[in-house]
């Protein structure tokens, strides 16, 4: 076997089993499986979402890589009199390849949790394209008919890769002294494991699955809104909406103001948030206003600042992904103490909840390798799909919440706190479904909320699972 042999066989072989180790390590499935397929239309958004932490990982194994195959083409020349035939050699590495493989094809095909996946079911087994037409008309039809004299501001903080354990005295105190002050729900999920799933549901009052229809693109909470006489601004530290199929309702014409940067660290949250501050000054004789702030602290690498960093031992800036058990507890206090950082931002925005009302959530949840993944968008999981909702303010009850409760509540929650009643023109006598998918949560029963049909959804595929599943 010659040099030439090892870099034409051998080192393509070592270089795939590099990869699907990684793959492995974040996502729990094989390189060439269906999940990584279905992220390829993606891929350029992820790539930029990577940590500077998967660079430097990706670069030591291709180091490692190269100065192995390196080391074992120096010693194929010890093995030069015995050579291996030119035949003998490809069929060799073709073995080598469907033993490799054969294990991804297996995965490839199968159902994954195929024993705990639920779909939803059309009623009446009426055409789900019939059905959405329908019910999208019906939200188009919608008219808001009467309003309040003294409509509050409202503000929806979103924090991303926002865990509910967070929400502890410990951690963000700010925060949890709030929930006990207003409608915490307890059992709360995002709609889907990806700030698309979860955005698209806030701001529509429906589940992930309307995804891919024309609801992307006509969001009722901005129009609904609008039509009650509101202003609606929207602020971020971050610019990659269109990189993810959002830029049809994050886009500067839904909004009175429009304020998103590139992401820049810390700087760019807090400068989302100023603007956001100023946005809902109170100014005399202006109308309410409705801002929606997405705040990335809470994403990986979880930075946060020198006096928030409390929980010890930490992982340091640049921390390897994938990365192994042995250091999650590191990588967790790093999020805590992000979630510290964030906490301190919150309590400033709380500062006024008594005059306006105040959405504090998560887009969705973050695994640290308890479903076997770590981070979010590649598995229905408790802990991608979960994240903590609270709602302070005026009119707002002091209640926790420990039913299951979803995204798509937001939106009808904010219209009866208000005080927005609607008149629902499109729906008929055959109507058998509420407008929206989501419930009004200051006015429904606790055995509706456990026994509802809302689905939590999975970025990379079309499957669904039952929220009243977990």
């Amino acid at each position: 076997m010659s040099r030439t042999d090892i870099w034409k066989f051998v080192a393509p072989l070592l270089f795939w089993l590099m990869l699907d180790r990684l793959a492995i390590a974040l996502i729990d499935e094989h390189l060439l499986s269906a999940r990584v397929f279905a992220a390829i239309p993606v891929m350029p958004g992820i790539i930029a979402e990577a940590s500077a932490g998967f660079w430097k990982l990706l670069a030591v194994e291709i180091a490692v890589w190269f100065l192995i195959c390196n080391a074992i083409a120096w010693g194929a020349k010890a093995w030069s009199r015995n050579q291996i035939g030119g035949t003998r050699l490809r069929l060799l590495t073709i073995a080598a390849w469907i033993a490799v493989l054969v294990p991804c094809v297996d995965g490839f095909f199968a159902v994954t949790d195929a024993s705990n996946e639920s779909r939803l079911f059309e009623v009446n087994q009426t055409p789900i394209t019939e059905r959405h037409s329908r019910r999208i008309r019906r939200i188009g039809f919608a008219q808001v008919d009467e309003v309040r004299s003294d409509s509050p501001d409202i503000l929806i903080v979103v924090l991303e890769s926002f865990r509910h354990e967070l929400v502890s005295d410990e951690v963000m105190p700010n925060l949890a002294s709030a929930a006990k002050q207003g409608l915490w729900c307890k059992h709360h999920f995002s709609s889907g494991n990806a700030t698309s799933h979860g955005l698209f549901s806030i701001v529509t009052g429906m589940d992930a699955t309307w995804f891919d229809t024309s609801l992307r693109y006509t969001p009722p909470l901005y129009r609904l809104f609008r039509s009650a006489g509101y202003e609606i601004g929207f602020f971020a530290g971050h610019d990659d909406w269109r990189k993810f199929y959002m830029d049809g309702f994050v886009t500067p014409g839904h909004f009175d103001e429009f304020a998103i940067t590139p992401q820049n660290r810390l700087a760019s949250d807090r400068q989302a948030i100023q603007a956001a501050i100023n946005f809902l000054e109170p100014i005399s004789l202006r109308p309410p206003r409705l801002a929606i702030l997405y705040l990335y602290i809470t994403h990986a690498p979880y930075r946060s600042y020198a006096k928030d960093r409390t929980f010890r031992p930490a992982a340091k800036d640049g921390f390897l992904i994938p990365y192994s058990t042995d250091v999650v507890d590191e990588v967790w206090n790093r999020y805590k103490n992000s979630a510290r950082t964030a906490d301190r931002w919150i309590g400033s925005l709380l500062s006024d909840s008594e005059n306006r009302i105040v959405v504090v959530t998560g887009d969705h949840g973050e695994s640290f390798l308890e479903d076997g993944t770590i981070g979010h968008g590649s598995k229905i999981s408790p802990q991608q799909n979960r994240t903590p909702l609270v709602l302070v303010g005026p009119g707002l009850p002091r209640r926790e919440m420990n039913e299951p409760t979803i995204h798509s509540d937001v939106l009808p929650t904010l219209l009866a706190a208000t005080g927005i009643n609607l008149i629902d023109s499109g729906a008929t006598k055959d109507s058998l479904e509420p407008l929206f998918d989501g419930f009004n949560l200051l006015d429904v029963r606790k055995d509706a909320l456990s026994s509802r049909q809302n689905v939590t959804r999975d970025y990379l595929t079309n499957d669904v699972r039952l929220i009243k599943d977990f």
